[in-house]
């Protein structure tokens, strides 16, 4: 018999019994339909908190280094004839651009409130400016005050300041001595994703004078690739690379190894070379657990349907055995009859899957109409203020071909019982 003619013998038949057709079909498509938005949410947690995070805090690799002064005291700073430049650019050439920063905490006062701040100290030409969406003032401010700063809105209401308004900011010296200064409100940033309103920004020439830094030093430093594919890899390549011309901490370095390193003498700086997944570790381990948790739910749910299946084609075997001696009697070969319940069983699959990802996206569709703001329960996973969801398509195909094998598999026994029945005997049952 042509495939053409068992296609529709097998939607026919699926047709018949509509309200169990039906329950299958929903079955595979709440599963699909769960797998798919617990993949897209945990896709989109991890890559929008890796956009913000890079952007805004560490880049996809992160440098820092501690100096020993000759009074012993740890300075964590990076001086700007060090020469990393040279290392970074010979190992990934145009493929990387390099961020100088320093980083530090201070206090922020204004008319009788006040706040504590990150404070990064930036160069304008970073793609900050790509990051940060200024609710009032400019860049342009910025770069024509140099005790500019910039603060998220949030930061800004409490302490109830606006443009050109003059703040006292008061820090500590790398050297551990209290210094403070006026600086002047440049811009206010909206607080779109959730480090926006974590981190103020200053020129950092200036914020090096302020902590007595050199005016072109950093406390870190920022690499960016245009292609973030192989991150852990490249961090790799680049310790190598460093350990030609520097002390590296090691990566697996206890406090009691970092207790007996101070104790020592250096002769130089120390390096630390961090990955972005190394500074997040928290939040890939709640992807992996994320991810497990819909492995298992999928496996169980997948067994159910499996189970389902065989249940559903057996009673329908049982049901239709007159059915199959006809169609056996008229010519029907043992390995027809058995592909026709196989194939009744993958349009059950296929429809089921087709539903499931179709809800998905209406979801996806529905929830891109909103946007948030970082006091939502979604600050973490959100991107421009929006939920970002990701579903991977790896995924998909993965779950598909899992689905269509269960069902196969599910389906095999009971079909070849049905291909196994002689004319004679299924015609004598009284079942049709």
């Amino acid at each position: 018999m042509a495939i053409r003619k068992l296609i529709s013998f097998a939607l026919k038949n699926l047709t018949r019994q509509r309200s169990r057709t039906l329950m299958l079909i929903g079955s595979i498509a709440f599963l699909v339909f769960l797998l798919a938005s617990i993949n897209a949410l945990t896709n989109g947690f991890l890559d929008s908190f890796l956009k913000t995070y890079s952007r805004l805090a560490s880049g996809h690799i992160r440098i820092t280094s501690e100096e020993k002064t000759d009074s012993g005291r740890i300075l964590s700073v990076i001086r700007e004839d060090a020469g990393l430049s040279e290392s970074i650019e010979t190992l990934f050439g145009r493929d990387v651009r390099i961020d100088r920063r320093t980083m530090t905490n201070a206090a922020l006062s204004f008319n009788g409130s006040g706040i504590r701040q990150s404070i990064a100290g930036i160069d304008y030409e970073s793609d900050v400016r790509d990051v940060l969406s200024l609710k009032k003032g400019s860049f342009e401010n910025m770069e024509r005050m140099a005790d500019g700063i910039i603060l998220g809105e949030k930061m800004a209401n409490r302490l109830a300041a606006d443009i050109g308004d003059r703040i006292l900011i008061e820090l500590q010296t790398l050297t551990g001595q209290e210094n403070a200064e006026i600086v002047t409100l440049a811009a206010i940033s909206r607080d779109l994703d959730f480090l926006n309103s974590q981190v103020a920004y200053m020129n950092r020439a200036y914020l090096n004078r302020l902590i007595g830094n050199g005016k072109r030093d950093s406390t870190e430093v920022n690499l960016y690739f245009s292609d973030v594919n192989r991150i852990v890899d490249k961090t790799e390549a680049l310790r190598s690379e460093m350990r030609k011309s520097f002390l590296l901490v090691p990566v697996d370095e206890t406090r009691e190894d970092a207790l007996i390193r101070e104790e020592k003498g250096w002769d130089a700086p120390y390096y630390r070379v961090l990955s972005i997944f190394d500074l997040m570790k928290d939040v890939v381990e709640i992807t992996e657990i994320m991810n497990m948790m819909s492995l298992g739910i999928s496996s169980v749910m997948l067994l159910l349907i499996m189970a389902g299946l065989f249940n559903t084609f057996s009673r329908i075997i049982f049901e239709r055995k007159k059915e199959i001696g006809t169609l056996r009697a008229i010519g029907m070969k043992k390995r027809e009859v058995k592909r026709l319940f196989l194939l009744e069983a993958l349009f059950l699959t296929a429809s089921g899957i087709g539903i499931g990802l179709i809800a998905y996206h209406l979801l996806s569709f529905g929830i891109s109409l909103f946007s948030f703001t970082t006091d939502s329960p979604f600050a973490l996973i959100l991107d421009g203020g929006r939920l970002n969801l990701r579903l991977s398509y790896t995924a998909v195909i993965l779950s598909v071909g899992s689905l269509f094998i269960g069902a196969a598999a599910a389906t095999a026994i009971p079909a070849r019982r049905a291909a196994g029945l002689t004319p004679d005997e299924a015609m004598r049952s009284r079942k049709g």
